[in-house]
């Protein structure tokens, strides 16, 4: 049975709210404020989710999606709003995952190009998955993607001449890169390879039998720094919006000081404020990450640790720092991490984080025990996406 209602708030994930009954319901495609017609599809003893079946009274901001594949391509989930409001609700998705931690804080959008922004794609079997399905849709050209990725899309080898195993991951841009060479190498079976092993110096032996694969290694220029990563691995998938977000923690931070990269990744962050710090402590548990960060921070001083942020905690004889920038995964700081920083005098702690739920709960927890914060950031790394990122700057009371 069909049932009508007025949809409130986007959260998280792009589901759209409303009421029936007083019980919260979660529409997908919906925008706030619109008159819809749906059909419940869960219903659970909290909530419920239902399907739009026919929109009544569209949202003025509502559009025509530009892509012709939006809704059968499960890449993009926001393409039907205007992209000024598309933006304020991706803020109002991060104030209000504060909120619900008590926190009453305004976020300042910090965006960059709507579209041809995206230089890092997952394809499986040469193609992505579609909205809500395990089936692959043929992409020939993408309109978040660089010029350079939509070249390859369109090229021969992206018409079946490329065997995928698995899922593969490209990364380019104009700046750097050229991914050709690292596509090349799914046209064989792989076959396995004993790596190129790094020296890591001194007694930090944490990480030693770690390797670097040389054919699987990128080299991007990001703010006139090579960076070098495993294409396997994690690196943002926008390289403007990096470059930003690198200017906003170099902003915020003194210079001088002994800063504590937590969740480090390749050291990308540290190598790129590295002239405000007079030693980094890079702690990251991906051991070949930790690799690549040995190679971006050697004309840097520093030390890096190939453990998890609860391990360190407990090995580590160093604590006394001027600073923190802290990267965790989308599931947040662990929990040692995060009460370890509540519990210290660390005067600033810059957190960048892909989550707005962990971020405000993480936020919170700083909160509670002598922090405030100074300033959050709205990161808008994937327009024509509900996904949003932050940053929130905070300081010792």
């Amino acid at each position: 049975m069909n049932t009508v209602i007025i949809t409130d708030k986007m959260f998280h994930g792009g589901m759209t709210s409303g009421k029936i009954d007083g019980k919260t319901v979660f529409i997908a495609g919906a925008l706030p404020q619109e008159e819809v017609s749906i059909r419940i599809v869960q219903d659970k003893k909290d909530y419920s989710t239902a399907f739009l079946e026919k929109i009544i009274t569209p949202s003025p901001y509502r559009i025509e999606p530009v892509c012709p594949l939006y809704g059968v391509c499960g890449g993009c989930n926001l393409m039907h709003a205007e992209d000024t409001y598309q933006r304020s609700l991706r803020v109002s998705i991060l104030e209000h995952a504060f909120k619900r931690e008590g926190l009453e804080f305004p976020a300042e959008l910090v965006s960059g190009k709507s579209l041809g922004y995206r230089n890092r794609y997952q394809f499986e079997s040469n193609g992505l998955k579609g909205a809500k399905s395990s089936s692959i849709v043929s992409i020939p050209h993408c309109l978040v993607a660089d010029d350079a990725v939509n070249d390859f899309l369109s090229s021969e080898k992206m018409q079946g001449k490329v065997k995928v195993f698995g899922s593969s991951k490209i990364m380019n841009s104009d700046k750097g890169y050229i991914f050709s060479r690292v596509i090349e190498k799914y046209e064989t079976v792989p076959q396995m390879r004993r790596g190129k092993k790094i020296k890591t110096g001194g007694k930090r032996k944490i990480y030693e039998g770690t390797t670097i694969q040389e054919d699987e290694e990128v080299k991007i220029l990001v703010q006139d720094k090579e960076l070098a990563f495993n294409v396997l691995g994690f690196f943002q998938s926008n390289v403007e919006m990096l470059e930003k977000t690198a200017q906003l923690i170099s902003k915020h931070l003194p210079k001088g000081l002994k800063v504590l990269d937590m969740y480090g990744g390749a050291g990308t962050l540290s190598a790129l404020c590295a002239e405000k710090a007079e030693h980094v402590t890079l702690v990251e548990h991906n051991r070949d990450a930790v690799v690549y960060a040995e190679k971006n921070l050697v004309s840097i001083p520093h030390s890096s640790y190939g453990l998890s942020g609860a391990q360190w905690i407990k090995t580590a004889s160093q604590k006394n720092f001027d600073a923190v920038i802290i990267d965790p995964p989308r599931s947040g700081m662990e929990k040692e991490v995060r009460q370890f920083l509540a519990r210290s005098s660390i005067p600033l702690i810059i957190s960048l984080s892909c989550d707005p739920a962990t971020q405000a709960r993480d936020c919170a927890e700083l909160i509670k025990n002598g922090y405030s914060i100074e300033a959050l950031y709205a990161l808008d790394y994937y327009p024509q996406t509900s996904h949003i990122e932050s940053l929130a700057i905070c300081i010792k009371n």
